[in-house]
């Protein structure tokens, strides 16, 4: 602990937390003021405002001695929040433990607002639905992902002690006691959704709102301004970054996190390179602790005693014609990044993404080719010799690729492949003919089937794309390893080494290529050997 630095006092009258330096440093007044604290007019005290995170800072920082109003105030005010509550909901005996505690969490909390942590599978739905409940507002409003929404109206019917069913709102009247929505609805709506004075709003996935720049946070900050409590929900709530936190934070207290980059210099690592200011790692803290008057945080290995998945990658060569394409178009890239002319972000993450789609399957970028791929011949193969137990997961990414894949795998198992992609009306439907053990295979598209499914009666995962999204691959991981898996199961991942495969890899595996950020004369460099072949 650092010597004591100074005081904390509470001025009832502002509900603000003053901090008295006791020790005279040149350098103290501008660590405060970069921690939002302002200099009181008679200059000897800083005050922040009261549970802000600045005040945590502090203590942690300065080790200040402090008042006994502070001392209480700091006890009750999202550290030793009451343990568990006591009700005659009929869910409540259903829940596990952690979530009963999750639920009195966000019962009790003293903040208007909240983010629900817990790993993907560990019922964050049931838990809001139950807490809502008990809340008793006239008014919720819960906004999800497009694909989750069917999903969501399931849950909320299957855990709600409420008569009145939620209504699922796609266009501008946001009528309903409980309304359930997507983002996109209410970026294009949100002057009605404004007026129709929600008292509780649920921000489900709330990885989606971590962009600052956006119409979707600059809509929910409108939305969410005035309304009595806000729970924000996430099985991953950051996907690179610490600094991922601060648009949801932000949401929830804006006077306590008025400065993104005072939130970023705090717990991120940042350089100033020639493109730009950025952040480029996060500080190693414990954010759990960290951000616990916040954030309630479990994740499943601390809950559940989940059966392992088991991993495995199979290498694979491109086939001839994907070599040929793969290192045409490789070298067309190459000439590029190595010219004079600095290539623009949008160029080189198009030219990647040409690469994936090869490697993929070469229809997916030339149509007219044919169909050319290792990773199809190969899962043929496997389906051939017994090789994977069913039912078997496929993850998926490119359309044309998905499609010839599936094409193949019906041809073995008439009737037994079912194939879900993007803007499917059969969504539902179709999970629900593979969970019931209908269809041995589903081909399953990361973008539509990464969050809210549960897919526990799932013995064989295989990803035969991967992209450099490192949400939507965490995301679709606990799709399977969640409540309810009883068994082992097999997660196979297809690669092509020497080509871009790597690269994704690398940036799965934690050593982060963010394109935005890379010279081209770096990415050259890292492309300079991942020319299509073994």
């Amino acid at each position: 602990m650092t010597e004591c630095l100074g005081k904390l006092t509470y001025e009832k009258s502002t509900k603000k937390i003053l901090f008295h330096p006791t020790v005279n440093r040149p350098s103290l007044p501008k660590v405060l003021k970069m921690m939002g604290g302002k200099l009181s007019a008679s200059g000897t005290s800083w005050s922040f405002p009261g549970y802000s995170q600045s005040v945590y800072q502090l203590i942690r920082q300065f080790n200040p001695e402090l008042d006994s109003t502070v001392s209480h105030l700091l006890e009750g005010f999202g550290f030793s929040l009451p343990g568990e509550i006591e009700t005659d909901h009929p869910s409540w005996d259903k829940m596990f433990q952690f979530q009963k505690e999750a639920i009195s969490y966000l019962i009790l909390s003293p903040h208007r607002g909240s983010l629900l942590a817990l790993s993907p599978g560990l019922g964050k739905s049931a838990v809001a639905t139950v807490a809502s409940d008990l809340l008793n507002y006239d008014r919720v409003l819960i906004i999800a992902p497009l694909s989750l929404l069917s999903t969501w109206e399931r849950e909320y019917r299957k855990w709600s002690w409420r008569d009145d069913p939620p209504k699922v709102r796609h266009g501008k009247n946001p009528e309903g006691n409980i309304v359930i929505t997507n983002y996109d609805t209410v970026v294009r709506h949100v002057d009605e959704y404004c007026k129709a004075k929600f008292q509780l709003v649920i921000l489900d996935e709330s990885i989606l709102v971590k962009n600052r720049d956006t119409r979707r946070f600059k809509a929910l900050k409108r939305l969410t301004l005035g309304v009595n409590r806000l729970w924000l929900l996430s099985g991953n709530p950051v996907s690179r970054e610490v600094d991922d936190l601060w648009a949801q934070f932000h949401l929830i207290d804006p006077p306590s996190f008025s400065s993104y980059w005072r939130f970023a210099e705090s717990y991120c690592i940042i350089e100033s390179p020639p493109w730009g200011r950025g952040v480029v790692g996060s500080r190693n803290l414990d954010f759990q602790s960290e951000f616990r008057d916040l954030m309630f945080v479990r994740h499943q290995k601390d809950v559940l005693d989940l059966p392992e998945l088991i991993p495995e990658v199979i290498d694979l060569p491109l086939t001839v014609p994907q070599k040929k394409l793969y290192e045409a178009i490789h070298s067309e890239f190459m000439a590029e990044l190595t010219s004079k002319d600095n290539l623009l972000v949008p160029n080189k993450v198009a030219q990647l993404i040409r690469l994936q789609q090869i490697v993929s399957n070469s229809m997916n970028l030339d149509p007219d080719g044919g169909s050319h791929s290792s990773k199809l011949d190969a899962v043929v193969e496997m389906v051939e010799t017994g090789y994977f137990d069913f039912p078997a997961l496929i993850w998926v990414h490119w359309t044309e690729g998905a499609l010839q894949l599936w094409h193949a795998l019906e041809k073995l198992l008439p009737g037994k492949v079912e194939i879900i992609l993007g803007g499917d009306p059969y969504t539902d439907y179709k999970i629900t003919e593979y969970k019931e053990g209908k269809k041995s295979i589903l081909i399953l598209s990361l973008g539509v089937g990464k969050y809210g499914h549960t897919l526990t009666n799932t013995r064989t995962v295989i990803y035969f794309d991967r992209t450099w999204d490192m949400d939507a691959f965490i995301q679709s991981s606990y799709r399977v390893q969640r409540i309810g898996l009883d068994h082992t199961a097999a997660v196979i991942t297809l690669r092509c080494p020497s080509t871009v495969d790597d690269l994704v890899q690398d940036n799965l595996s934690g050593k982060a290529i963010v394109v935005s950020q890379i010279t081209n004369a770096d990415l050259a460099s890292l492309l300079k050997n991942l020319k299509g072949g073994i």
